[in-house]
């Protein structure tokens, strides 16, 4: 005795209920759950291709950073032991090195937990202004006209006007495009 639409609307937790909330509210139930699951297999297609390219980055920058702790913390004590280094530029040079790692990995644990809290639902916006104004929101401009634009793709290809579908997209709460 109860719609399926009232069900659906009732449900929040799972992301294909959130993605047919939004596209039931102007297209048919069958249109709505056909799009709502596209777009779904869409934004993992994405997001696997994002992931699988920053692997490698990401292999980089963890390696060079272990490479560089071993080589400050391990190797350049040995050295100066076995050749029994006791100047001044090489003790300077060791503690400038033990510094520069370790204000590194503060650093990027610092950034790391911030990048994390801002990734939250209600920070989202906080975290593109943030990238935005260090000029690294390329990647975002791109992804998000990539999205933009595969919406906007579904939405006309059921028969929304471009303007109805700037106007729906607007008022989309799961993706601030």
């Amino acid at each position: 005795g109860v719609a399926i639409e009232n069900i659906v609307n009732g449900m929040n937790r799972d992301k294909v209920c959130k993605q047919l909330r939004f596209f039931i509210s102007f297209l048919p139930f069958q249109d709505a759950l056909h799009t709502a699951l596209d777009m779904i297999q869409f934004e993992k297609n994405i997001n696997r291709l994002l992931s699988s390219t920053l692997l490698y980055p990401m292999f980089l920058i963890v390696f060079s950073s272990l490479v560089l702790f071993l080589f400050t913390y391990i190797i350049l004590p040995i050295l100066q032991t076995m050749l029994e280094l006791q100047n001044d530029a090489f003790v300077l040079l060791l503690t400038v090195m033990n510094r520069c790692v370790i204000l590194f990995y503060i650093v990027f644990v610092i950034l790391v937990f911030v990048l994390i809290r801002l990734y939250h639902k209600s920070n989202v916006n906080a975290l593109y202004n943030i990238l935005h104004i260090l000029h690294l929101d390329f990647v975002i401009k791109k992804y998000t006209s990539f999205i933009l634009s595969q919406y906007l793709y579904v939405l006309m290809e059921h028969g929304v006007s471009t303007k109805r579908s700037m106007e729906i997209l607007q008022s989309y709460e799961n993706k601030p495009i």
